[in-house]
C-alpha cells in the first residue's frame, strides 16, 4: 500500500493531495484509492472519473505493475443534482419519503433516531436526511421549517410542516483557507426534530428484498471494523426518486471523492463507500440524497450523498449517527 501511495504521489498532477493547499485537479487527472474485493481477496481500488483519461491510463499502468493487488474502476462524475420536477408518487410518512427545507428542494428521509441531549433534558425522536439538502448547502438556520413532502412534490405551506431543523453537519468547500485534510467532508447528515413523532412509524422499517410488500426493522448499524466483511454483498435502499433499488457494495474507505452538489460546486469527501447498481441501472437518482442504505441482514450501512450512472457514494451510518449524537429508534 505504501509503494502504491508513493507511485500516485510521484505524479503530482494526478491527485488533489499533492500538496497541503486546497487545489482541485481536473476531471482528466483525478484519481483516488479505496479497498475492494475480487475473487474473495481484498484489493486496492483505483477510482477514476473519466474513461480514456490520463488518470485511467495511470491506474491501468499501476494495475499491470502490481497485478491482482490493484483493480482500476471508472466511476463517472458523481453529483447530487437539484430536483425541479415533482414526483408522481404519493408520499406516506416513512423511510425514503420526500422531505425538504421549506425554501429548498427535496431529498429522502433517512431514518428515525433518538438524539442524545445534555444532562437533565429528555432525548427526542428525530428523523434524518442529507445535510446538503436540508441545510441548503450551509444556508439554513436552526429551527427552520422542514416539510414532508418537500417542494415541488408538495406545496410550500405550513400544513406540510413535520418539524424543525435541529442540527446538520457543515460542509467544507476545498477552496476554504485550511489544510486540505480538514476540507474533506466525512459526514453529510441533518436532523429534524419532529412535531408529532407518533405520526411516524415506531421503528426503522424498510422493504424486505424478498417481498417488498413486507417490511423489516433496522435495529443495528454496520460498524467500521465490520465493513470489509460486507464488501461484495448485496445492499438496498428506498429513496424519494428511484424508490427501492438493489446493488453491490463494491468499495470501502475511499480516500477522497469529488461530488458536485446542487449549488454547482464540487465538494471533496473522504471515507465514503461505493455501491454499484444492479443490472447496469443507477442505484440512486437525484432526490435520493439522504436515503438509508441497508444490508441483506437488515443493518444500516450508510446514507446516500450522490452518484453517477454507475456508482452511488455513501457516508457510513456509524460516523453520521455519531456526529449527531444519535442512535436508531
Amino acid at each position: 500500500m505504501n509503494m502504491l501511495a508513493d507511485q500516485l504521489s510521484s505524479n503530482a498532477p494526478l491527485t488533489s493531495t499533492e500538496a497541503q493547499t486546497p487545489k482541485l485537479t481536473g476531471l482528466d487527472r483525478r484519481i483516488s484509492m479505496g479497498l475492494t474485493k475480487r475473487d474473495g481477496k481484498i484489493a486496492v481500488a483505483l477510482l477514476v472519473e473519466k474513461s480514456e483519461s490520463l488518470a485511467e491510463r495511470k491506474a491501468d499502468d499501476l494495475a499491470k505493475r502490481f497485478g491482482d493487488a490493484i483493480f482500476p474502476m471508472v466511476t463517472g462524475l458523481a453529483h447530487s443534482s437539484r430536483v425541479d420536477q415533482s414526483s408522481k408518487d404519493t408520499f406516506e410518512r416513512q423511510l425514503g419519503a420526500s422531505i425538504g427545507h421549506i425554501r429548498g428542494t427535496p431529498g429522502s428521509v433517512g431514518c428515525l433516531v433518538k438524539v442524545k441531549t445534555r444532562a437533565g433534558s429528555k432525548d427526542y425522536v428525530s428523523l434524518t436526511s442529507a445535510a446538503h439538502v436540508l441545510s441548503m448547502l450551509n444556508n439554513a438556520n436552526k429551527h427552520d421549517v422542514i416539510i414532508c413532502p418537500g417542494h415541488p412534490d408538495g406545496p410550500k405551506v405550513l400544513d406540510s410542516k413535520v418539524g424543525t431543523l435541529a442540527d446538520f453537519t457543515f460542509l467544507n468547500h476545498y477552496t476554504a483557507n485550511e489544510d486540505w485534510a480538514n476540507l474533506l467532508n466525512h459526514e453529510d447528515i441533518a436532523v429534524v426534530k419532529l412535531d408529532e413523532p407518533d405520526q411516524w412509524p415506531d421503528g426503522n422499517f424498510v422493504p424486505n428484498p424478498s417481498d417488498p410488500s413486507r417490511k423489516k426493522k433496522i435495529t443495528e448499524v454496520v460498524y467500521k471494523d465490520k465493513l470489509l466483511e460486507y464488501l461484495g454483498k448485496k445492499v438496498f435502499k428506498a429513496g424519494r426518486t428511484s424508490r427501492m433499488t438493489g446493488g453491490t457494495f463494491e468499495v470501502v474507505a475511499i480516500q477522497q471523492s469529488a461530488i458536485r452538489l446542487p449549488d454547482g460546486k464540487t465538494y471533496m469527501y473522504r471515507d465514503l463507500l461505493a455501491i454499484k447498481g444492479d443490472g447496469g441501472k443507477p442505484f440512486s437518482l437525484p432526490g435520493d440524497s439522504g436515503a438509508l442504505v441497508y444490508t441483506e441482514d437488515f443493518k444500516a450501512l450508510g446514507f446516500v450523498v450522490g452518484g453517477s450512472e454507475s456508482y452511488t457514494f455513501v457516508c457510513t451510518a456509524e460516523e453520521c449517527l455519531k456526529s449527531i449524537k444519535a442512535t436508531l429508534v
